[in-house]
């Protein structure tokens, strides 16, 4: 259902999206790795080492443009303590809806991009101890991107990026005691046809 309304919105946006005069829409997906933690995350947790998976409509703007998203994004963190498992700690999965502003340099073979925007964020799964933890984890997120990398071969090439998200938003319940924010980081690639 949340999967169902994330393509939704980013459909939406594509339509409504302006862009710059005679460019036009390809669509992408791109996949990769996510590296995610929590603000205030006790001692013994450490970084959690997920996937991210996910479509973009790319505006082939000369130079600026207005990128939406819809992705899968695996967060939160890992036990690090003893005895070692990695059961003890919550891990979050996101659908995420980011709407980025792109930057191109049109440069010949390569192209460097830079780009920036705001992401709504739509919790799927949480898990703690192997127990579901949904009850105790908020059902939406919002949060800030930014991010950057190449494009190989011109507007249907490959790309390469890195991206960091800071969620601005405190998931927890209220009851929980303690205000925590996803940190993620993105080491994604891609193909756009």
């Amino acid at each position: 259902m949340r999967i169902t309304s994330g393509l939704s919105i980013c459909a939406i946006m594509a339509i409504s999206t302006p862009t710059a005069a005679n460019a036009q829409m390809s669509l992408g997906v791109k996949g990769g790795l996510s590296f995610g933690t929590l603000s205030n995350k006790s001692p013994d947790w450490k970084s959690r080492t997920g996937f991210a998976v996910g479509l973009a409509l790319d505006p082939h703007a000369k130079v600026i443009g207005i990128q939406p998203e819809v992705l899968y994004v695996q967060k939160g963190v890992e036990f690090d303590g003893s005895p070692s498992s990695s059961s003890d700690a919550p891990k979050l999965s996101y659908i995420e809806v980011p709407v980025l502003l792109k930057v191109t340099i049109p440069t010949p073979g390569v192209q460097p991009m830079i780009y920036a925007g705001p992401s709504v964020m739509f919790r799927l799964t949480c898990s703690f101890a192997g127990v579901d933890c949904k009850n105790l984890v908020k059902s939406t997120d919002y949060g800030a991107v930014l991010g950057g990398g190449l494009r190989f071969g011109g507007k249907h090439g490959l790309t390469v990026e890195g991206r960091y998200t800071w969620g601005l938003k405190d998931i927890n319940d209220p009851g929980a005691g303690v205000k925590q924010q996803t940190r993620t980081f993105l080491l994604l690639a891609g193909v756009s046809f």
